[in-house]
């Protein structure tokens, strides 16, 4: 969102870092003049929604007295660093998972345009390995020298959690249920024997 003082730069799904970023380039230009396509890119930014149209964005689209610009041509989906030490090919991408196939003369780092958060996995043959954070909010994976097939795949942090904590709470419910039910039964018996009497 461009031009709106109140909503310069906001997107409230966005990484805090990446948010700075684009801030600061709504900060230092009000109407994103002199933004670079080639940084919005960058940045994953797919579209571009203000006031006026943008120059250098090419024709926008108008929607309720909105320019909207859509950003084409979005960088790879991963990359190497540094670019010379091999190749990256996506095998697949899903919402959460993606499969890369990487190739490697020496250790580099694999650079995934997928914003880092924590639940973040990545593994080659079951071996787990380090996923960390690029450019203050890309996923970066070591790899040592070779050919690797890497599989990433997200899980929510929490999820685990709440799962332990809904079994426990299962747990202690049926044994309640259970010791109520066997105090019913002692009553019962009770009264029944005292009107045997």
């Amino acid at each position: 969102v461009a031009g709106w003082p109140q909503a310069d730069g906001e997107n409230p799904l966005m990484p805090r870092v990446i948010h700075a970023r684009l801030a600061r380039l709504a900060a230092s230009s009000p109407a994103m003049t002199g933004v670079s396509l080639e940084e919005l890119r960058d940045l994953g930014v797919r579209f571009v929604v203000s006031r006026e149209p943008v120059r250098g964005l090419g024709p926008p689209v108008f929607n309720n007295g909105c320019a909207i610009h859509e950003i084409r041509g979005r960088r790879e989906y991963a990359w190497l660093s540094p670019a010379l030490a091999g190749t990256v090919a996506v095998a697949a991408v899903a919402s959460g998972s993606a499969e890369l196939i990487v190739s490697t003369k020496s250790s580099a780092t694999v650079v995934v345009n997928e914003s880092w958060v924590h639940g973040w996995r990545a593994e080659e043959d079951l071996a787990r390995l380090q996923v960390g954070q690029m450019d203050g909010f890309r996923m970066g994976i070591r790899i040592p020298a070779g050919r690797h097939r890497i599989v990433l795949c997200y899980h929510p942090p929490a999820v685990g959690l709440g799962l332990l904590l809904g079994c426990v709470g299962s747990s202690a419910l049926l044994a309640c249920g259970a010791a109520g039910g066997r105090m019913k039964s002692k009553r019962r018996r009770g009264r029944s024997r005292k009107e045997m009497r």
